[in-house]
């Protein structure tokens, strides 16, 4: 797994808050905001066969070029901060088109 998506356990919640900070930080490179709008990658899926944990499944089923991830979690039942992360691996993947910023 990239450096990007690393996740960091800590048994201190002032160490914890830091921790989700930086780790924002990271899935921004790849999921610039909740709001942005993923999109199915021609790339990724032209393998043929796809292997993804149930929680990406159910994103990228439902990532149409419509859905904010913001609705993608809602939808799926995540948090905002759990969606992003699939998000990113997906992208990071090939499966999702790398996000920019989406239009005001």
């Amino acid at each position: 797994m990239p450096a990007v998506l690393a996740q960091v356990a800590a048994p201190y919640p002032s160490v914890a808050v830091a921790a989700r900070t930086q780790a924002w930080r990271r899935l921004a490179q790849l999921v610039p905001a909740h709001t942005a709008v993923p999109t199915l990658s021609a790339v990724g899926l032209t393998a043929g066969r796809v292997t993804v944990s149930a929680e990406a499944w159910s994103i990228l089923c439902l990532a149409d070029g419509q859905r904010s991830v913001a609705d993608l979690a809602a939808s799926c039942g995540s948090t905002a901060f759990e969606a992003t992360y699939v998000v990113a691996k997906l992208v990071h993947s090939d499966y999702l088109e790398r996000l920019g910023p989406t239009p005001a």
